[in-house]
Order: C-alpha cells, then structure tokens, then sequence
C-alpha cells in the first residue's frame, strides 16, 4: 500500500507540473474588465467570482495601493493596475509566481508592481508549501500528495514600510495560514483608518485523509482584526456585518454552520466610503 500510494502522489504532482506547464504556454484572453489574463479553465469563464470582481472594481479605485497576500495567477493585481494603482503582491509557489509576471507583463503592468516571491508570515524564515494554485497551503496535515511540495521564504508584511503607501487595500487569499501571516503584519494592522482588509476565512479545512477538521484559527483571526480596532462584514450580494455578540452566537453554531468566505476588516468611517 506504501508503494502505491507513493506511485499515487507522484502521479499527481507530475499531473499538476503538466497542467501548470500547460497554461503557462496558452495564449491570454480578454476578460470583461477590459485586459488580459492567462488562468486556470474556470477563471476563463467571465462569470467566474463575480461577486469578488465586482465588488473589489468598485473598491480599488478609493485606495493609493493594492497589496496582494497570495496573489496566485495576478487576476486581482492585473485588475488593480488596469485601474492605474500600484501593486505590491505575495506569492510563494513558483508556477504562480511566472504566470503573475507573464499576466502582468502582457498588460504592461509590470511598472508600478512590487512583486515578492514568498509567503507572508510572522517571522522571516524558510519552510515548504505543499500543494499548487490556488489550494497552495503551509498547514500540516493537508490533503495534497507529500511530493508536491517545494522549499518558500516566510517574509512579515512588516518588512514594507507602511507610513509611505498611503491608503491600502490587503487582499489575502493563504489557505489556512491568515493568523500567521496577520500576525506579521502588525504595523499595516494599526493603520486603521487608511487599511482595509479583505480576507478570506473559513471555519474548517480538509486533512490528508479528506475529512473536515475544525480551523482553531478562525476566530482567533477575527478577534485579533477586531481588536485593532477593525469592524467585520461578511462579503456577498450584500454585506453583512458581523458584530461581537454575532460571533459569540457563531461559535456556539457547529462547524459545518459558521460563515466562511471573504471577510472585510475596516473601520466604520473606511467602511462607509466603501459601501457608497
């Protein structure tokens, strides 16, 4: 069984380099926001994350700076520089890393884009991220082959110097990882009414065995938001916000029932602009 489960993972992380060696070579195509992208199949699709898309091109333009936490392909990072912002972007797994530069250099995007190839995290070091894409991930105990993995620097956040961006708009998409890369990012964090964050946060994740397991991250990533002095919505159609009492009833809720997904993290004032 050890055998065939070794040829198994191998299997797959030969099929994952394939997919990615295949898409790096694909010519881009138009997106409806009006420049051009390489993706995954699904990220072709002009409905796909419509809600995320719309919600964030409404919201770029009313920030100096765009900072990308797990940027993957660059969709968003191409999005905000088509709308003239300046970038800064995270991204640690080297296939995305290539294709976030070809995606932002077919544009001409490449001026204005801080681009750092490494994951966010609390202290600078170097560690292994197993998985690819998307689903990329620095948890242990993940679902994805034991040879899919590839070494990464860990880089705070902190290291950018916050006082020269101005108003920022965080993006951070890291697969389980948010509490640590927050808590590398304390300097960006106290810079309540010129931050906003958009993170996404979910109240359970899939081990190696594809079970679901509880994220005993996942309120301890809100409440650490919160007491920066941020308030919480939950992005959708609309926004819902979260308050205190809304998330002592959460976690009363079991797992399978508490919110996950994009949550945004701003002040009230911030918050309000945003929503107008």
């Amino acid at each position: 069984m050890d055998l065939l489960d070794n040829f198994s993972d191998k299997l797959r992380t030969w099929n994952r380099r394939r997919i990615d060696r295949r898409r790096l070579t694909r010519p881009p195509q138009q997106t409806r926001e009006g420049f051009l992208f390489n993706g995954a199949d699904f990220q072709r699709d002009p409905d796909w994350d419509t809600v995320e898309r719309e919600f964030l091109a409404r919201t770029l333009p009313k920030f100096d700076v765009f900072l990308n936490v797990g940027a993957h392909y660059g969709f968003y990072c191409c999005l905000a520089r088509h709308l003239n912002l300046p970038i800064i972007a995270f991204e640690p797994v080297n296939a995305n890393f290539e294709m976030l530069m070809k995606n932002l250099t077919y544009n001409g995007f490449q001026d204005k884009a801080t681009l750092i190839h490494a994951a966010a995290g609390p202290n600078p070091t170097v560690t292994e991220i197993s998985g690819g894409f998307a689903t990329a991930t620095l948890r242990t105990n993940h679902r994805h082959p034991k040879t899919q993995k590839q070494a990464v620097p860990i880089v705070p956040i902190d290291v950018l110097s916050s006082s020269d961006l101005g108003k920022v708009l965080v993006l951070m998409d890291v697969e389980g990882f948010e509490l640590e890369a927050l808590r590398g990012a304390t300097g960006l964090l106290s810079r309540v009414q010129q931050t906003a964050w958009i993170v996404e946060i979910f109240p359970s994740w899939v081990d190696e065995r594809g079970h679901p397991q509880e994220n005993e991250d996942y309120i301890q990533a809100i409440k650490l938001m919160r007491d920066f002095g941020y308030n919480t919505w939950l992005i959708g159609k609309d926004l819902r916000q979260i308050s205190n009492d809304d998330i002592s009833e959460i976690m009363t809720k079991e797992v399978s029932e508490r919110p996950g997904g994009n949550f945004l993290f701003a002040s009230l004032e911030v918050a309000n602009k945003l929503i107008k």
